[in-house]
């Protein structure tokens, strides 16, 4: 038996407030409710919030309306989470942009040509040291405008050496 719209109403809150890392009590100062045991009541499908409340509580939990009631709808749906990503994305500058669509397009063919198959990016592995890939050439991790970058570590003597040649070049801050 499927659930009523008020179950999946007082599920979401409850579930939707957690995420959020709100205690019952936030949520009900957040959103200008009553008092803690009205948030409470919604959680337990006593009672149910009125269409203004319901609206703050989309808001404040960066949800849809249909996120609120689980109503699916043919358009593309996504997750809280990826919501949360494309937020984040949006707030980035565009050197940022292009780090994540480079490392985005880099894991999108690595699953595709894999089939599949997971395995963790050589490059997003936790160790810091140089290591030898399946290609058999060495890398190493190099600070560049505020990250890192892995580079093949002869590529990076090759633009050590042509930075020292050029220290002036208006070129150098294209290196890396």
């Amino acid at each position: 038996m499927s659930k009523s719209i008020k179950e999946i109403i007082s599920d979401n809150i409850s579930r939707y407030r957690r995420e959020c890392g709100f205690s019952q009590k936030e949520l009900a100062e957040k959103i200008g409710a009553k008092n803690l045991t009205t948030v409470s009541r919604w959680e337990r499908g006593v009672s149910s919030p009125d269409a203004d409340t319901i609206i703050k509580l989309c808001k404040l939990f960066n949800i849809s309306l249909n996120d609120l009631y689980n109503v699916e709808t043919k358009n593309f749906d996504l997750s809280s989470n990826e919501k949360s990503h494309i937020k984040k994305y949006r707030n980035l500058d565009n050197h940022g942009k292009k780090t994540v669509d480079f490392i985005l397009d880099n894991e999108y063919e690595r699953c595709k040509n894999n089939n599949g198959i997971e395995e963790i990016a050589p490059e997003l592995s936790s160790s810091a040291e140089p290591r030898l890939q399946s290609d058999q050439k060495e890398y190493i991790d190099m600070a560049a405008r505020g990250g890192k970058i892995r580079i093949e570590k002869d590529k990076a003597i090759e633009l050590a050496k042509n930075a020292k040649a050029a220290p002036n070049s208006a070129n150098r801050k294209d290196l890396f």
